[in-house]
Formats: C-alpha cells, sequence, structure tokens
C-alpha cells in the first residue's frame, strides 16, 4: 500500500490483489455531518457490472491514469504490445489489457473474438470531381471507387476492389481535380460509367460476403461518401440507392469516442497511433488503406466497431422535393434494417410533420417506447443518490461501453 491510500499496480499486469483491494481506503476522510440512507448502506448490487471485479478494473485504471508516458510503454512491452502512440492511446490500450485480463479470469469474458457484432469491415473512400472552389449545389460524381475487405477477426485485409469512373455530366477534369487526386484524364475516358463499376462492386461483395451468409458494415471517414458522393452519384445515374449503403460505421466518431479526443482527421488518427501515411493523400485506394490501418489498430486496443450513422431520406409534405439528412443510429437500433422506403423512389419516402427535426423523426420509436415505459411506470419509493447514481451510468453504458473503467471508478468514488 502506497503513502495516501494509493494503490501499487502489479507489474505482472494482474492489478492490486484481493487483500489490497479490500483494505483499500479512500484518501479523503469520511465526513461525520453525513446523512446516510438506509437504502446506501446496502453492500451489494444487483446489475451488470455487481461483481467484484469491475471494482479491481477500476482501482486498477486510476493507477494507469497516474503514469508516466515511459512507464506506459514499459508495461506495454511487457506484454510485446504496441508501444507507439500518444499518451491518451496507451492508457486506454493498457487499461483495455488489463480489462480483459481481469475479466477472462473471473470467466465474465470471452476475448477470443473481436467486440464487434460483423464478420467483415469494408472500408470505402471515394474521389469524385471537384472544383477549387466548389459551392454548395457542385454536382460531384464519383471518379474512383476503392473498397477494402478487414477481417475483423484476424484484423488482416483479405480482399480489395479499385476501379475508376467515368463521368457522365462534366466528362473533363479539372486540372485542380488532376492535381489533387493524381487521376489523369486518360484514366478517366477509359472507365466504364458508374452503374457498371457499382455492379462489378456488389458481385464482389457478394462473393466476398458469401452471399450473405457473412455479416459486414461499411466503414467511411466522416459521413460525406454516402451522403453526399453516393447520394448526388445516383440521382445523376438515375439509379437507386443502395441498401448496403444507407448505414455505415463513422470512423472518426468512433475514434473520438473511444479515445477521447476532441478532433481527428485520418492523418491526425495516424499520427496519435504512432504512423504515418502510407502513399498519396486523396488517392481514393491509398486513403482507404490507410483507413482500414487505423480500423485495425484501434480494435486491437479494444475498441468496439458498431454502425453509428445512417442517411435518411424524407419529405417535408406531400410530392414536395426529397431531401436527405444524415442521422445517430443508436447502438440498440444498430442490428434493425433502416427505413423499408428505397431511396429515390417517390412513392416511399416518409413525411416529417412540421415542427419535427429530423434527427427526433429517425429515432422518433425509441423516444416513444421509453415516454410509454415511464408513464407506466409507478415508483414504489423514492431513489436513494446511490440509486440514482448507478441508474444515470448504466444508462451511459447503452450507447456507449467503451468508457466503462472511467465510469465505474467515478461511481466508486462517489460511493465511497
Amino acid at each position: 500500500m502506497a503513502e495516501g491510500g494509493l494503490l501499487q499496480l502489479d507489474v505482472c499486469g494482474e492489478g492490486p490483489d484481493a487483500a489490497t483491494v479490500h483494505n483499500w481506503k479512500p484518501r479523503h476522510k469520511p465526513n461525520p455531518q453525513r446523512t446516510v440512507n438506509k437504502d446506501d448502506q446496502r453492500h451489494s448490487y444487483d446489475g451488470p457490472f455487481s461483481d467484484p471485479v469491475y471494482k479491481q478494473i477500476s482501482l486498477t485504471n486510476g493507477e494507469v491514469n497516474r503514469m508516466t508516458k515511459l512507464e506506459l510503454r514499459e508495461q506495454l512491452a511487457k506484454y510485446h504490445m504496441d508501444t507507439r502512440g500518444v499518451k491518451e492511446v496507451l492508457k486506454k490500450r493498457l487499461k483495455n489489457l488489463y480489462k480483459k485480463q481481469k475479466l477472462v479470469k473471473a470467466r465474465i469474458a470471452n476475448v477470443t473474438k473481436r467486440e464487434t457484432p460483423y464478420d467483415y469491415l469494408v472500408i470505402i473512400d471515394f474521389e469524385a470531381t471537384c472544383e477549387e472552389s466548389n459551392g454548395t449545389n457542385f454536382p460531384h460524381e464519383i471518379i474512383e471507387f476503392p473498397a477494402i475487405l478487414l477481417n475483423t477477426n484476424t484484423l488482416k485485409v483479405e480482399s480489395e476492389f479499385h476501379e475508376y469512373c467515368r463521368p457522365q455530366k462534366n466528362s473533363k477534369l479539372s486540372p485542380f481535380c488532376t492535381e489533387l487526386t493524381g487521376i489523369t484524364q486518360e484514366v478517366i475516358d477509359s472507365a466504364d460509367a458508374f452503374p457498371d463499376v457499382l455492379q462489378r462492386m456488389e458481385s464482389w461483395l457478394s462473393l466476398c460476403s458469401n452471399d450473405g451468409a457473412s455479416t459486414y458494415a461499411i466503414v467511411t471517414d466522416g459521413p460525406w461518401d454516402m451522403s453526399r458522393f453516393m447520394q448526388k452519384q445516383c440521382q445523376i445515374s438515375e439509379i437507386k440507392f443502395p441498401r448496403w449503403a444507407r448505414k455505415w460505421v463513422n470512423v472518426r466518431k468512433t475514434y473520438r469516442n473511444f479515445y477521447g479526443f476532441a478532433k481527428a482527421n485520418l492523418r491526425a488518427m495516424l499520427e496519435n497511433l504512432g504512423m504515418a501515411f502510407i502513399g498519396k493523400p486523396h488517392s481514393g485506394i491509398d486513403d482507404a488503406r490507410n483507413i482500414a490501418r487505423v480500423v485495425g489498430h484501434i480494435m486491437a486496443d479494444g475498441c468496439s466497431v458498431h454502425v453509428n450513422e445512417k442517411l435518411l431520406a424524407y419529405r417535408l409534405q406531400e410530392n414536395a422535393e426529397i431531401l436527405y439528412d444524415v442521422v445517430p443510429v443508436l447502438r440498440e437500433d444498430e442490428k434493425n434494417d433502416v427505413d423499408d422506403c428505397e431511396i429515390g423512389e417517390s412513392g416511399d419516402v416518409p413525411i416529417l410533420q412540421r415542427g419535427h427535426t429530423r434527427q427526433q423523426s429517425s429515432s422518433s420509436s425509441h423516444h416513444q417506447q421509453r415516454k410509454q415505459h415511464q408513464q407506466h411506470q409507478v415508483p414504489v419509493k423514492q431513489k436513494s443518490v446511490r440509486e440514482k447514481q448507478r441508474e444515470e451510468v448504466e444508462n451511459i453504458l447503452k450507447q456507449d461501453d467503451n468508457n466503462i473503467e472511467d465510469l465505474l471508478f467515478y461511481l466508486n468514488l462517489q460511493n465511497s
């Protein structure tokens, strides 16, 4: 036991032993004036995180938070783990290592398979026609279509699809577009139109997923590939928006939530992980390969990758113009298919009621169910402060369980 009531971290990676955890006392002295609710004196809690191992995890996380960058690298090196990256990345990596060890030892978790419901992730990063000064309604057309197939169990790239597309509306590339993407006019002139390329890509995707026997999710760097480029291209080509492209993993959002960074573009994500960009920036295939590297590393660090965005098509009134917007996908709604309407089919696009926001409409069923449950719920007695704290933490964890250690650490401090 260290001075001030702090726990010493076991360098072998098992964390503080059971006796140390049992005898651990908080640094602050208890307040004798504090009035204790009778319900707060309970020492057991019947919930998903009631096992004592979670308290051990939260205490170990506190010690990891106080480590220097050198100490973090030394601990990771002992387990032959990746020692690259900024301090926040190293802390998250070490926390997840210790958490998995403890959960496996307590026979609570099985870490033989990665924490994602998908067998494969398909990373896509389009390149499209552009000018040096693009207006809001600039008709972007896809000119490069890359897709990378990443096995979520092995974290290895198993296949690649890569073709160029001949633009239909503006067949001549601007000098700015050629300089930015490296795609020449000769390459574009010899390419097929987008519908033909899309058909071959879907055949490749069907083959990779064993005709639907294997599950997969689309991964993009931001929402723009599907919400802007794919949506605009389908309008120009007068084809239906592909069902598989209507929901996706926004890797920027996943990355920020997992490591706690405020902003993260592709170059910043690589640098924070201690890696450099390989290839030419704004080359679709090179961008997709580097995004796949990021996804592989964050999954190796323990990140649970889930679909978090989808494209919603709607009208404000009957026979009005079809509008599109990106809306979040809640964890409990991830396995459900998106709205049955085919994007681009005029008769099936839902009409939003006046005064409803787009985001509210996307998750209206979830909010209605929660509201009905609250209305029919009759409280037996007033909840204690401790119960309210636990309920709040559990509600947060339902949305994203990546920060379970820090939340439990906070909860233990509040209940000390």
